[in-house]
């Protein structure tokens, strides 16, 4: 029979002189976060959704709302849910504490983060908004600062991180209490938010300004958690185009047209981000200190991108419930270039790993040109979607929801087989072949180093 301790020492997950890492599933205690996630991204997407009264009253069909007032608000309080999150999984790739305790002082910071997340209902329109924002964020940030101490306590050589760690929380909790002892607008709030995504930002490399001992992640499990964050956002624009009643005047069969395409697209999205893997030892945050900062800076870029893409699906996907025959200029803009801008950002991350088309002096010229190609090609088919906004969306007045959806799903397709096509033909030229339910080795090919395994990178 298994036991619950009640407070057992914590351990490390890796130790420095491991050469390899194990493979570590999922927690549950970590999917149970991911519903506080989807609610987070469901809360800030609503007021995105809400119906234009003005241009209705104006004979113009139901059109939805300028979103330009909106997007500041909502990217901070996107990262007010999701820079903590980022905390979290930090830790939980160091450290495993399966004690009654560790998981009390978890649920501390995942109700501080449910507070953050009922924060971000509506619009900071009275103060009340504003405070109950500011309460989740000391709460959560609470919640981090008791998981660090038992490390603190058990494990000496964790010490430097762990108060280094805790004084990055302190300062967020005293700023944000003594702002909301005074907070009178929303100026002063957003100044508020300004400063603790400054702090959390430069947390990254803080390590190295005081040169504290360096505590090794494990990379797999802290790069898998980041990439899931794709799936839970695009989760929630699902739940919503799924579920969400179709209205009396919108046509069925557009209805399913539009599910099809949007549930391709997304799909296809994934099968593009988590397709290509890069070896264990290459991958940007064992590579070097630079690269795992590229990497954890663009993938939070690509993050709030993928709020933006999440966004704009769902409401092209009303104003097709709606039985509208063009899309406003808004919904066009974020859909297009926020699926452009988050794919661009993906070769960014992978170009952390596999380097930036540096061919390897034992390439066959053939082989340096399919790589160059292959680079090439990802790169523009990523910008294509900025292209056809630009070339084509803005020649016509009119642009029908179904065919932004059927345009996104075609170009994400082309993506994906010419991205299968160069790595297939990579590994044929090479004569390698794959490695059975992996991905390893074709990832590599589209530039692998040729040196010997890199140094752990801290957190």
């Amino acid at each position: 029979m298994s036991i619950r301790p009640i407070w057992n020492k914590p351990s490390l997950i890796t130790d420095w002189r491991d050469e390899e890492q194990e493979e570590r599933d999922t927690h549950w205690t970590l999917l149970f976060y991911d519903l506080l996630i989807v609610a987070g991204v469901s809360a800030i997407s609503e007021p995105f959704m809400d119906v234009d009264e003005d241009s209705s009253s104006e004979g113009l069909g139901t059109q939805l709302v300028p979103i330009k007032h909106l997007v500041s608000d909502a990217i901070f309080r996107f990262l007010m849910i999701i820079l903590p999150w980022v905390s979290q999984n930090e830790y939980t790739s160091v450290f495993q504490d399966e004690s009654l305790a560790g998981h009390i002082f978890f649920f501390v910071h995942l109700f501080g983060i449910a507070i953050t997340a009922a924060g971000c209902v509506g619009g900071f329109t009275e103060v009340e908004n504003y405070t109950n924002l500011g309460r989740g964020i000391v709460v959560a940030r609470l919640g981090l600062i008791l998981q660090h101490i038992r490390p603190y306590i058990y494990i000496p050589q964790s010490r430097g991180h762990c108060i280094l760690r805790c004084m990055q929380q302190v300062v967020i909790i005293l700023s944000t209490l003594w702002s909301l002892s005074w907070i009178n607008s929303l100026g002063t709030f957003k100044c508020l938010l300004l400063f603790i995504l400054a702090w959390d930002l430069l947390s990254f490399p803080m390590t190295l300004l005081f040169k504290i001992e360096r505590m090794r992640i494990h990379v797999a499990a802290y790069a898998d958690r980041c990439k899931e964050l794709t799936i839970i956002i695009f989760g929630e624009a699902i739940f919503s185009v799924t579920l969400k009643p179709k209205l009396l005047n919108s046509s069925s069969e557009n209805y399913y047209i539009a599910l099809i395409m949007t549930l391709w697209t997304i799909f296809a999205f994934a099968l593009n981000e988590f397709h290509l893997l890069p070896y264990p030892d290459d991958h940007a945050l064992r590579r070097s200190i630079l690269f795992a900062l590229c990497w954890n800076y663009t993938t939070l870029v690509k993050t709030v991108l993928l709020l933006g893409v999440s966004i704009g699906i769902k409401r092209v996907h009303y104003l097709v419930w709606a039985g509208q025959n063009f899309v406003d200029d808004d919904t066009q803009t974020i859909l297009f270039y926020g699926i452009s801008f988050s794919l661009l950002s993906v070769v960014l991350v992978r170009s952390y790993s596999f380097g930036w088309g540096k061919n390897s002096e034992s390439d066959d010229p053939k082989l340096a040109m399919l790589k160059m190609g292959w680079w090439f090609s990802v790169s523009m088919i990523a910008l294509s979607p900025c292209f056809v906004d630009i070339l084509l969306v803005q020649s016509y007045d009119k642009v029908t929801p179904l065919d932004m959806l059927k345009t996104t799903s075609v170009l994400l397709t082309i993506l994906v087989f010419v991205e299968a096509f160069l790595s297939v033909s990579a590994a044929s030229m090479m004569g390698v072949k794959l490695e059975s339910g992996h991905n390893y080795l074709v990832g590599s090919i589209a530039e692998r180093s040729n040196t010997s395994t890199y140094g752990a990178v801290d957190t």
